[in-house]
């Protein structure tokens, strides 16, 4: 091998070396950046004739199918996650079955009033007692109510949300297409530009199901999971307006607004990420939960009525929800539902008894009131409404668009209805919390296999920066030899 060809692999091995310690001295400073992958300069021999190696461009180690497993995982976490939040929330408020403040302890406190009631049915003190505990039973009911109701309008802020930041991402990934396709056609790779994108795809993935398509000019399409184009050099948006939601709103037309592609309604489509969990939240779960709280507020308020005490109506004066329309007539009653003033004021209509659909039977001159001792009402109450008393509970065909079912018993005592609801819920919120940390231990150990396959080992790469120094050290003594033969050549040839 001649000195010239040796100077030429020792000055090329020197510069290949060279953009190697810069790359490696680029994985230790991004080590710990979100999304940044290991990038490696790969290197091709010359001409034997002319000598030397040239240093290719950073290329990532990555595996395509594995990112792509990822990202739809973290889409199913995502979705889990705000389902999981939502069910917490409306869990702590209607908490555990055998808690003070739950729905079924509050109905069982009431019983225990009409209980110390009829022992001493002429006693103020137990009558008020009686009325106190209904208050309280209406004022729990009304607060789960608007609990369901907050939790309703919170998936409308959430998706607007998310809507604008998908908008977002869909455009910075349209860019970054634009840039990576320039550089392939100049011949160029650009490893960071690609990182960039797979984590502006991964946070896409997050807010709902996306399938995406390499292309060989360096672009990825991103498309829905139905195969509606979402980006591609172009980035398409959407469109969502928020709305105030009720007990009567609805989607699709019933008030409440689609999630629009174009021109195009594609609100069903989106079934995974977080928009999938607040679209499941706000069109399912949730008025769900609302049709098993208004069937137990208007059953009881219809039983109690039934048995000659009007204890509960929806309006001050008493008036009663309309029993002759159908099962969508009641919808919203639990966010109304009262202790009518005429009781409030006059606590011995407990005892006394008042029924029906007006006050006529409020007891009068032409009405004889029961005997101040007489605890045949509450003794009545105590059997059909509170003990033995099995009611028939609408378990279909509710809701504002009657497309509703509660999932709980046809037929049961209040108490245990009260019961079955809060199991239901909690069950639900139990069952989410573990869908969730399954699907976050498989999401986990994607992300551990991809960060040992394309992630920065620190240890590994000081490793070798150590070695391309002292390779860089190499290079340089065979180039300061080579020069110091050149110059005894030329001091031979003087």
């Amino acid at each position: 091998m001649s000195l010239e060809v040796t100077l030429r692999n020792a000055v090329s091995g020197l510069a290949v070396t060279q953009k190697n310690i810069e790359v490696v001295s680029r994985n230790v400073s991004n080590g710990q950046t979100e999304g940044y992958t290991r990038k490696i300069h790969k290197q091709e021999a010359r001409d034997p004739r002319i000598g030397g190696v040239n240093a290719l461009d950073a290329v990532r180690i990555v595996d395509e199918a594995m990112r792509r497993d990822l990202a739809l995982q973290e889409g199913k976490v995502a979705n889990f996650t705000v389902r999981e939040a939502a069910l917490g929330r409306i869990e702590a408020v209607n908490v555990d079955p055998e808690d003070e403040l739950s729905l079924s302890s509050v109905f069982g406190r009431l019983r225990e009033a009409f209980s110390e009631l009829s022992s001493s049915p002429e006693s103020p003190a137990l009558q008020q007692a009686v009325v106190s505990r209904a208050t309280t039973m209406t004022e729990t009911v009304r607060r789960l109510a608007a609990v369901y109701e907050d939790e309703r309008d919170r998936t409308e802020t959430d998706i607007a949300a998310s809507i604008t930041k998908v908008n977002n991402l869909l455009q910075t990934i349209a860019n970054l297409n634009d840039s990576i396709s320039t550089a392939v056609k100049a011949g160029r790779k650009v490893p960071d530009l690609e990182d960039q994108r797979d984590q502006a795809i991964k946070s896409l993935s997050e807010e709902m199901d996306v399938t995406v398509i390499s292309r060989q000019d360096g672009t990825a399409a991103v498309l829905t999971s139905n195969g509606r184009t979402l980006v591609d050099r172009t980035a398409f948006s959407f469109s969502f307006t928020p709305t105030k939601t009720d007990n009567n709103t609805f989607y699709p037309g019933g008030g409440i607004n689609g999630i629009r592609l174009g021109g195009d309604d594609i609100t069903t489509e989106i079934i995974g990420g977080r928009i999938g969990g607040y679209i499941e939240l706000r069109d399912d779960t949730i008025p769900q939960f609302q049709a098993q709280l208004d069937e137990f507020a208007y059953r009881m308020t219809t039983t109690f009525n039934a048995q000659g005490l009007r204890l509960f109506g929806n309006t001050a004066a008493g008036a009663m929800p309309d029993a002759t329309l159908t099962t969508t007539g009641r919808i919203g009653y639990s966010k109304s539902i009262t202790v009518p003033d005429p009781i409030k004021n006059n606590p011995t209509l407990v005892q006394q008894g008042w029924a029906n659909a007006t006050p006529a039977t409020i007891p009068t001159a032409t009405v004889p009131p029961r005997p101040v001792g007489d605890n045949t009402l509450v003794t009545t109450l105590l059997s059909n409404v509170f003990d033995t008393n099995t009611v028939t509970f609408a378990t279909t065909n509710l809701g504002p668009n009657s497309d509703v079912s509660t999932m709980l018993p046809p037929s049961a005592s209040l108490a245990q209805f009260t019961r079955e609801i809060v199991a239901y819920q909690s069950n639900e919120r139990a069952n989410l919390t573990t869908l969730l940390k399954g699907e976050t231990t498989y999401r986990d150990s994607l992300a551990n296999k991809i960060s040992d396959q394309s992630g920065v080992n620190l240890d590994q790469e000081v490793s070798l920066l150590i070695q391309l120094q002292q390779t860089y050290g190499a290079n340089a003594r065979v180039i300061t030899a080579t020069n110091r033969m050149f110059d005894d050549l030329l001091g031979i040839i003087r």
